[in-house]
């Protein structure tokens, strides 16, 4: 095994998930002879993740609840991420998979870029500047989604001392100089953006073709990406930039119209409508090895029909007391799911039976664009613009409000509320905030509307396991329901909102997270 192989089994993935001659095989060998475009861009077919993070933190969040001891409580990696214990199944749906999956596309995303200098860059061959532009953007949302979920939500106060991860940026020729230190959050985020500013202005629509587009970092769903990180750098200017270009000029048109779900006719026709590469909303997906659907369905810990009904797809908001477009979507008995992932199960021994389950997420949608544009809206003090942002959503959900600004932030504000109602809302729609900002958020009209931002894409992305990154970032308790027993809390910054690295991952020397 050479040294750069030896290096990347360390860092990638010590023991445990698969074998390092398994994981090994997956990986870019130096010794490649990649010599063309057309080469390369298959190369980068694998610097895309194949296991994605919902399977371990959407049950982290307040998603989720404990619907009673008669319910059979499921497998164990359920019941850990639940309870936020550390998570000791080592299989898809782990730290220890998605770990693996994030950095083996990482390093393809280098290989790929070492490639194209060995053949004279992009200056000598301006076909590579799609292909470049797409590797620095798999690079940077690769250490994105690694950092976000190992490491503490990026804030002024502390990144510059919170652990990141291992820096891996390097091309392949300076891979052997690469440790296993963990850099500060701070310096992890600072890559990421020059990797994103870098990549951008290279993305090329016209180098896909037809359905495929959607499944690659387009020009559209960089810049989707880009506005997510920039929300978690606290640069809204930037983010602002970034989702305009992601909406276009007539977002309302291609925002996800869910009477058009409603009108067919079974669950299996639904779940290929929604991440079809024909549907208007849908930015970008990805293919994952999975079995979030089957943990999602788990009967006690669960997303309920009494959560649905006080916080998530069928609460009341500025919009009245139900969006309508998502009224009778859910399936389910007791426990509700929301037709998202469609599963596909692949053998891999077709006479024993045996495969894997594997899924399609939408990774970024016109909808998750518009909050996003809200959001920085918001943060900018620009609140009649998030408003409108807003109220577009509401619209495209069948709402008949158009609610002002400052009638949306009403709605979330305590203060409105008397006795139990107050305590209701504290407890649901207006959990408190309490994020580590450079610039404090400001009471009233601004806390108010980042509530609404928030309430919505708790609904836009339930399932997704994407509300743990809003639990982290604006430092929001949240309270598991124990039943026959007292409830277990996350504090606002705890330290468990920082997964732990995986077991064999820290075996190698990668320092833990503390707890």
């Amino acid at each position: 095994m050479n040294k750069y192989k030896s290096l990347l089994a360390a860092l990638v993935l010590g023991a445990g998930f698969t074998s390092c001659n398994d994981f090994l095989d997956t990986l870019p060998d130096r010794r490649t002879d990649v010599n063309s475009p057309e080469q390369i861009r298959t190369l980068l077919v694998s610097a895309y993740p194949e296991y994605l993070r919902a399977g371990f933190t959407e049950q982290r969040t307040d998603n989720v609840t404990d619907r009673g001891a008669e319910f059979a409580p499921g497998a164990a990696l359920v019941q850990e991420n639940y309870f936020w214990q550390p998570v000791t199944t080592v299989s898809q749906d782990t730290p220890n998979a998605f770990w693996s999956g994030q950095y083996t596309a990482l390093s393809h995303a280098n290989f790929a870029m070492e490639a194209i200098e060995k053949l004279g860059g992009v200056k000598k061959n301006p076909k590579f500047g799609p292909l470049m532009g797409e590797a620095l953007l798999c690079r940077a949302h690769a250490n994105y989604s690694l950092v976000t979920t190992f490491g503490q939500a990026y804030n002024s106060q502390t990144s510059n001392t919170d652990l990141g991860i291992p820096v891996f940026t390097e091309l392949e020729r300076n891979l052997y100089n690469v440790s296993t230190k963990r850099v500060p959050v701070a310096q992890n985020f600072a890559q990421i953006a020059e990797d994103i500013e870098a990549g951008f202005p290279l993305i090329d629509d016209s180098s896909y073709g037809g359905s495929v587009i959607k499944y690659h970092f387009n020009r559209r769903a960089a810049a989707a990406f880009a506005a997510e990180f920039y929300l978690a750098y606290e640069k809204p200017e930037k983010a602002l930039e970034y989702a305009n270009i992601a909406l276009g000029d007539s977002p309302q048109s291609e925002l996800r119209n869910w009477t058009v779900f409603g009108k067919l006719p079974n669950i299996d026709d639904r779940l290929r409508r929604y991440i079809s590469s024909e549907e208007p909303a849908n930015l970008f997906m990805l293919p994952a090895t999975t079995n979030l659907i089957f943990n999602l369905f788990n009967e006690r810990y669960a997303h309920s029909s009494a959560l649905a009904k006080a916080q998530t797809v069928d609460s009341p908001g500025p919009w009245g007391d139900q969006l309508p477009h998502f009224r009778g979507q859910m399936f389910g008995r007791g426990m509700n799911f929301l037709p998202k992932i469609w599963r596909i199960f692949v053998y891999e021994n077709v006479q024993a039976g045996t495969g894997l389950n594997h899924g399609v997420y939408v990774i970024y949608t016109v909808d998750k664009a518009l909050l996003a544009r809200a959001e920085a809206y918001t943060l900018m003090e620009q609140y009649d613009k998030a408003a409108a942002d807003l109220a577009m959503w509401y619209k495209s959900k069948g709402s008949t409000k158009q609610p002002s600004a400052q009638e949306i932030a009403d709605f979330y504000d305590p203060e409105k509320y008397v006795g139990e109602a107050k305590v209701n809302m504290l407890k649901t729609l207006a959990k408190p905030l309490n994020p580590r900002f450079a610039k404090p958020l400001q009471g009233g009209l601004q806390t108010g509307l980042i509530q609404a931002v928030l309430h919505a894409r708790r609904i836009e992305t339930l399932h997704e396991g994407t509300r743990w990154d809003d639990i982290k970032r604006y430092g929001i308790r949240i309270e598991h329901e124990v039943s026959g027993g007292t409830s277990v809390v996350l504090e606002e910054h705890d330290l468990r909102k920082a997964i732990q690295i995986p077991d064999a991952i820290a075996s190698r020397g990668v320092a833990p997270n503390p707890r």
